[in-house]
Formats: C-alpha cells, structure tokens, sequence
C-alpha cells in the first residue's frame, strides 16, 4: 500500500492486487494448516488463485499508457517467481508492437530483528481480516504457525534467477539492488530507502511574527496597483523588492519570541526527550523560532 500511494502521489497510475483478498471470498478456514506445504489441496487453490490475480494484474497494466500494478503475494520459492516471470514475457509476446513490453521487479524483505518482526506481526494481525474474529494472543500464534509454513519453502532470490529485484532487510536498514533500469523502478527504489514502521508526526510551523518593516515601503507598496511602468522599466517596482528584502531580513518582535518559546516548551512536552530533525527557510525569522 505504501508503494501504491507513494507512486500516486508521484502522478503514476498505480494499482495493487493483492491474492489474500481473492482468497478471503473462497469458502473453507484459511487459518496456518491451510498454508502448510503438505496440504495439496490448499496448495493447488493458492497456485490458482495467485495465476488468476495476476492475469487481472496484466489485463489493467494493458490498459494504462504508464502505470505500475503491484503483485502482493507471498511468492517465496524460486519455482514461483519463475511461473511469474514466464507469464510475464508470454504475455509481453502476445502484444508485441502494441506498446512497451511490461518490466518485472521483484521486491524481497528480510526481517532478522526481534523487535522490528514483533511489530510488523502485530500490525499484520491487527488490520489483516485473517485475524479480526481472533484475540490477539492466539493471532499472534497462528501466524508464528503460517511463517514457519513459509520459512519452510522459502528460498531467497540469488543472482542467478537472473531477476531485476531490491532486497530490504530490516525495514530499510540495508537495500540491495541488482539489474535496475528505468525511472519507475528508481522512483520504487527512493521509497524502499525511507520505508519505517513506527510512526512519524511532522509538524508543519509558520515563522513567528516578525519586527516591523518600513512603513514608507508598505505605503509605495500600496499605491503600485495604480502605477503603469512602461515596458522594461523596472523602476517602479523598487519599493516592492526593497520591502521584500526588508521583510526577509526581519528578526522576531517580541510577539514573535514569545511564540517560539511557547513552541519549544509544546515540542519539549509533545517529545518527551526524544529527538527530532528540523527542516527550516534560511531567513532570520525562522532561524529564531526554532
């Protein structure tokens, strides 16, 4: 979902299909059993079931002059990501000519840490419509159970699938990339450096009020709507860049200071003593309110 929303709000048409929610409209419990690897039958459906969203995945892309789809399954063996990858370039044969052949990536997340995999597991649990009927406790179990299902299959992607792919591990603390072309890709690739899981608040803050400016430029300022300078003669406009220049070099009025103190004391209180990164204009005024 992060990687749809990054790339919309990019302007790239974007679209995620995700197989658990074709799977949720089957009938039957899909709880750890049914992703173990001996269960043939559920094996068989989830074979099926990956093959039919990612035919709708294709049929969209088709359709779009630029656009991205998402594959969002579990695709840990090298034997799947085969199937996908073949899928891929009969369907890039069978439209030969009628546009640019579709390009594969595939993203792989390693978690190692104990604390970043608790809390990915409790994010999943609690917003997955797997576990919504569940309690937390037993959640937590089930899904310990469905890992282990796939830790058993799971095998990494090497150089030597030949693959155009980025592996995370521990949620951006490392990224490594192999065989990137293309704008898109590079743009997926900004967002899987920056990827958290915990959350960010950012405050947006105005400058404080600053010291008055020269009042005989507010005036000529004022009185410019009635001016008509020939062309090219620039002139007229020096009583507006000489008050822009003043007010970018205003320091705070004391109305001001009392703002930036006030805002330290809600930041110190809001923090708790943790840190912060600050992003900030260069004038005078903003400097001394933060």
């Amino acid at each position: 979902t992060k990687i749809i929303n990054f790339l919309r709000w990019q302007g790239v048409p974007a679209q995620l299909f995700n197989v658990g929610q074709r799977r949720r409209k089957e009938p039957g419990v899909h709880d750890a059993a049914f992703f173990a690897r001996d269960n043939v039958e559920a094996a068989t459906m989830r074979h099926r079931l990956a093959m039919e969203v990612l035919d709708s995945l294709l049929s969209w892309l088709a359709d779009q002059q630029r656009g991205v789809a998402v594959f969002d399954a579990t695709n840990t063996s090298r034997e799947r990501r085969r199937q996908i990858q073949a899928a891929v370039c009969e369907y890039n044969a069978a439209r030969a000519g009628k546009g640019q052949p579709f390009a594969l990536f595939f993203v792989e997340t390693v978690c190692t840490d104990e604390g970043l995999l608790r809390s990915n597991m409790l994010t999943k649990i609690r917003n997955s419509p797997d576990y919504v009927a569940m309690d937390e406790d037993m959640a937590l179990q089930d899904l310990a159970r469905r890992i282990s299902h796939y830790e058993a299959i799971y095998e990494e992607v090497t150089e030597e699938e030949g693959l155009t792919y980025a592996k995370v591990l521990n949620v951006a603390a490392q990224v490594i990339a192999s065989r990137l072309h293309g704008d898109l890709i590079f743009t997926i690739l900004q967002l899987l450096f920056s990827i958290h899981l915990e959350d960010r608040p950012i405050w947006l803050v105005r400058a404080g009020h600053h010291a008055p400016v020269d009042q005989g430029a507010e005036e000529a300022t004022d009185q410019l709507s009635d001016i008509e300078p020939e062309t090219g003669d620039l002139s007229s406009f020096e009583p507006v860049l000489r008050l822009q220049r003043q007010r970018a070099d205003a320091s705070l009025s004391p109305l001001g200071r009392e703002f930036a103190d006030r805002l330290g004391e809600e930041l110190d209180r809001r923090l708790a003593g943790r840190s912060c990164g600050v992003l900030s204009s260069t004038y005078p005024r903003a400097l001394e309110t933060v």
